[in-house]
């Protein structure tokens, strides 16, 4: 009876640590998951935000520009 119930004893601490390491694996890749979706989101933002505004700079620089004139000698 007593090596039954140590079987038992061992066999529910295996399922136990088992589900904890599932729990463990499962909360790392939802954090690396999420780590990475944040990093992607955030430099597609940032560079989508540079990319317009230094066109929008640029063009607004285009179209402000004076024309250059030139003096020739006689």
């Amino acid at each position: 009876m007593l090596t039954v119930v140590t079987v038992v004893m061992v066999v529910m601490v295996v399922m136990v640590v088992m589900v904890v390491m599932v729990v463990m694996v499962v909360m790392v890749v939802t954090v690396v998951t999420v780590v990475t979706v944040v990093t992607v989101v955030t430099v597609v933002t940032v560079v989508t935000v540079v990319t317009v505004v230094m066109g929008a700079a640029l063009a607004a620089k285009a179209t402000t520009a004076k024309p250059t004139t030139v003096y020739y000698e006689e």
